[in-house]
């Protein structure tokens, strides 16, 4: 897929947003209960969680350092953007405007729409149980280990330190 995007768009610019892939999955799964079956993750039986959350290919959008990899393999790091969901909660202006320098469009506040920090397509905001905040984070552990040597920084720091904390349990 990527070979086809660059044969297409070999001087495209990429953005690449990473989120705590612990965080990110409990997060895909509670809102797709939410969303397509009316019901809250957190009171399913542990059964149908797993249908949705141990599907191999949901787990695999995890494997960041994968995917970073494949888009290095054609694209330059001056071609990729790499973002941190923390930084687009934070402080959202600011982030838009990081990717607007990066696209070479003007990041003048009057660029910024006005209702940038609001939440679009939020989800139920369930915390995830503590069975499945051990088994992500044990599943997790070594991407978080990669992340972290990779990018290190404060996002990734913590991601690991979350994981282990939780692993100490």
């Amino acid at each position: 897929m990527v070979a086809g995007i660059h044969r297409l768009l070999p001087d495209a610019k990429i953005i690449y947003i990473l989120r705590n892939p612990v965080e990110r999955m409990w997060s895909y799964t509670a809102m797709y209960f939410h969303k397509w079956h009316s019901k809250q993750a957190d009171q399913l039986p542990r059964a149908d969680i797993e249908r949705v959350l141990l599907k191999p290919e949901n787990l695999r959008n995890g494997d960041y350092m994968t995917t970073w990899q494949t888009w290095r393999k054609f694209y330059s790091t001056r071609q990729i953007y790499v973002g941190f969901f923390e930084q687009l909660v934070q402080h959202p202006a600011e982030f838009l405007q990081q990717i607007y320098r990066f696209l070479a469009i003007d990041p003048a506040e009057h660029y910024i729409p006005k209702n940038v920090a609001k939440k679009q397509h939020a989800g139920p905001g369930i915390t995830i149980p503590s069975y499945w905040d051990q088994y992500l984070s044990q599943y997790y552990h070594p991407t978080l280990v990669k992340l972290h040597a990779h990018f290190d920084n404060a996002y990734t720091a913590n991601w690991l330190a979350q994981a282990e904390k939780t692993l100490q349990v």
